[in-house]
């Protein structure tokens, strides 16, 4: 591994953090603050997430493209600039209407810095070994998800809600944007200084994919389907994780840390199953993450204690650290790096309907029922059928259809 390539990786890291940690990852942190500040119901505040999660997905399809052609350092710095302003102008807002408008320059920026620029950037530039390298660079969620979590609830339990978007702000600007500027160059040279061999089960790099031809593949949408339903299972459930331990009597900063420690699983998690990845065909890794989370969707049925719901949590949190770098390493070597941006762009788009109907259904679940079970119910269906999708993927590479 180069110097340029331990770079690429470490700004990889960065982005991701930032770009979660800040916004889908502290979720959990801001939901109740922000609702007795507003004196608005979960499902309200719940909607924010499903803004976040349109746009993720309207924007996708916009910056892979843009991606294949070597547009990282644009794509990051303005994502960048655009999410350190939202996260700012959040800390003003005197309504609710406003802090939802701004769900959507931070939902457009995400992938700008997150798991699809950033998987992209690392996926082009390895062959050989892209698992170990997504799963290094995919440990900035959990990471971010981590700090930037236990750094929100420290500073909402000490001045508020608002002080916590500042700081998030102020670090993009202080710490992200000087990174990437100084690692990521202009178009020509990440396409001259990053070239990609593909292994020997890919197929060709210039496999003359287009959204046409992938739209009508099945192994795309099979894969699409298992990404838009698991991550939308996924982000529904952490938005509401804290509030759930909370009605099992844990304190809210007790909650918070909870949060905060299995989304730092999650490290374990990316360097396991990206490793996993390299090993195995990458499916069999994404289905095991499936069948885990489904697994503890099972157990919370059952209106597990407070310390089983705790070891749920931190399961979950760790086998989700696994999901993008193996849903990453399955998409590059079944359509080629080449073509690896514009694969991820449009599987973002199944992340729409998913993602944003699976946290206010949970609030309307929860505000409707005073319990989380119904609504652990229905996740524990949908994953199911993200499962199912994914079982139907073929497991080797093939160019024609």
């Amino acid at each position: 591994m180069t110097k340029r390539s331990r770079s690429i990786i470490a700004v990889a890291f960065l982005g991701q953090a930032f770009a979660v940690g800040t916004t889908i990852g502290s979720f959990p942190i801001f939901l109740k603050p922000v609702a007795d500040t507003f004196q608005a119901s979960l499902m309200q505040i719940s909607l924010g997430m499903s803004f976040i999660t349109l746009m993720m997905g309207l924007s996708g399809v916009v910056v892979g493209p843009l991606l294949d052609r070597g547009y990282f350092r644009r794509i990051m710095v303005t994502g960048a600039c655009l999410l350190a302003s939202a996260l700012i102008a959040g800390a003003q807002a005197t309504s609710l209407w406003q802090l939802g408008a701004l769900c959507i320059p931070v939902g457009l920026s995400i992938p700008m810095l997150g798991p699809l620029t950033g998987g992209a950037l690392v996926g082009k530039t390895f062959g050989p070994d892209r698992g170990r390298a997504l799963g290094i660079a995919n440990m900035g969620i959990p990471t971010g998800g981590l700090l930037f979590a236990m750094a929100a609830g420290a500073i909402v339990h000490r001045v508020g809600w608002r002080y916590a978007l500042i700081f998030f702000g102020v670090a993009i600007v202080c710490v992200l944007l000087p990174s990437i500027a100084w690692v990521i160059g202009d178009p020509e040279s990440m396409r001259t200084k990053a070239p990609v061999q593909p292994t020997s089960s890919e197929v060709s790099p210039t496999p003359g994919w287009n959204r046409r031809r992938l739209l009508a593949n099945r192994d795309f949408w099979a894969a699409a389907l298992t990404l838009g339903i698991t991550a939308g299972v996924g982000a529904g459930w952490s938005a509401h994780l804290a509030h759930y331990l909370m009605d099992l009597g844990s304190s809210p900063r007790s909650s918070a840390t909870w949060v905060a420690v299995a989304g730092g699983l999650g490290m374990a998690g990316a360097l396991f199953f990206g490793w996993l990845s390299d090993r195995l065909q990458p499916h069999r890794a994404l289905l095991s993450v499936v069948v885990i989370q489904g697994a503890v969707f099972v157990l919370y049925l059952n209106q597990p204690p407070l310390g089983v719901a705790i070891f749920g949590a931190l399961v979950v949190g760790m086998c989700g650290g696994g999901f993008m770098p193996s849903y990453t390493s399955l998409i590059a070597r079944r359509f080629g790096a080449a073509s690896l941006g514009l694969a991820m762009g449009l599987s973002n788009l199944f992340l729409i309907p998913f993602g944003m109907t699976g946290p206010p259904t949970a609030g309307a679940l929860r505000d409707a029922f005073g319990h989380y079970q119904v609504g652990v119910g229905v996740f524990l269906i949908a994953t199911c059928l993200g499962g199912m999708a994914l079982v139907t993927l073929r497991p080797d590479p093939r160019e024609d259809d």
